[in-house]
């Protein structure tokens, strides 16, 4: 039997196949080094408790990947692990496996129980240094492009275009090698623009040059900025497709003035369907017409989003909203976080 058939390399070998290098280096060596760490804890506990080493032996012993893995799972919550605990072992099992992650009965992750990039625990260096003067031009930035720093670093005037859409987006290679897309609304166009060509001086960069070096955005707590957009921007649309609601209809001009109002409503948040879902198909070639069509009727759905249990109590909290409109967030998680569903929005961004 040959090497490649060990099931720790197989697993290894289906995570490494979509990876992107960057000027000859994975794009994503932070993600990379852990994965395979839980994957060995994962092909340990297999060989220990059920004797599977190799590929065939799933089978032989009586399992699919997906019945061992849920073996796993309820092995994990039996050691009284933590829901995101649990989340992180299983996730790249599940990618090095190909099951997906929706399939296995485990534990839900809730808002108030994920500490990790909340505006409460901050890096305190980053935080002190986004507060000097000096790093006020990468912080007003990092607060419209909310990408990590080290595609930041790679940031040139290029990465400025107009969608397919007729939009203007920065679009780079970001964490895990997948493009991030950060929509740039009408009045922030000449900002950002203005500041992918010009240094820290103001003066002309030339074409290619960045304005923004590793060593300029060490350190800088960047992810507040990620969950600020993203709740800036669920804000910005939730306003524009539902401002109509509150506006006065007692008098005949007022009634004639608010259904306009939301006619121009319906048809902008209809145009946003259409954009979102022009995007997922390109994103994801392999998708059935039947796929994109369910994705398209998901998302047109009339109910907003209601959160509950542990995110609403974490949202009451802080003040947050406990519903949303579901195309505003779906605008936020494609054009701001690069999700395609909106659970990981809600609980790790919107209720923060």
């Amino acid at each position: 039997m040959s090497r490649s058939h060990r099931l720790d390399i197989l697993m290894r070998e289906n995570v490494m196949k979509n990876e992107t290098k960057v000027n000859g280096r994975l794009s994503n060596e932070q993600t990379i080094k852990p994965y395979r760490r839980n994957i060995d804890k994962f092909c340990d506990w297999a060989e220990k408790e059920h004797g599977i080493r190799r590929e065939r032996d799933v089978v032989k012993k009586g399992y699919s990947y997906t019945s061992l893995i849920q073996k796993y799972a309820d092995h994990l919550v039996a050691q009284g692990l933590k829901p995101t605990s649990i989340h992180t072992y299983l996730a790249p099992v599940c990618k090095g496996l190909g099951a997906g992650m929706e399939q296995i009965s485990k534990p839900s992750r809730l808002s108030k129980d994920i500490v990790k990039n909340t505006k409460a625990h901050q890096n305190a260096a980053g935080a002190r240094q986004a507060a000097d003067p000096c790093n006020a031009r990468i912080v007003r930035f990092a607060e419209v492009v909310t990408v990590r720093p080290r595609a930041m670093a790679r940031l040139t005037a290029d990465n400025l275009k107009v969608d397919e859409n007729g939009d203007h987006i920065i679009a780079i290679r970001d964490k895990g090698g997948k493009e991030s897309i950060q929509l740039i609304l009408p009045h922030e166009v000449e900002f950002v623009r203005d500041t992918l060509t010009k240094d820290a001086d103001g003066k002309p960069l030339e074409k290619g040059q960045r304005p923004f070096s590793a060593k300029d955005l060490k350190q800088i707590a960047f992810s507040k900025y990620r969950i600020e957009r993203a709740q800036r921007l669920e804000a910005h649309f939730e306003k524009k497709f539902n401002g109509w609601i509150n506006m006065p209809s007692r008098t005949p001009e007022q009634r004639k003035a608010r259904n306009t109002a939301r006619a121009q409503a319906q048809r902008e948040k209809q145009e946003w369907v259409d954009k979102i879902v022009k995007k997922y198909a390109a994103a994801h070639p392999m998708a059935t017409r039947t796929q994109i069509q369910q994705y398209r009727a998901d998302l047109m759905r009339p109910s907003r989003i209601y959160i509950r249990e542990g995110n609403k109590e974490r949202a009451l909290q802080l003040g947050r909203p406990t519903d949303y409109d579901r195309v505003a967030v779906r605008i936020a998680s494609v054009y701001a976080l690069s999700h395609w569903e909106d659970t990981s929005t809600i609980r790790n961004y919107l209720t923060k």
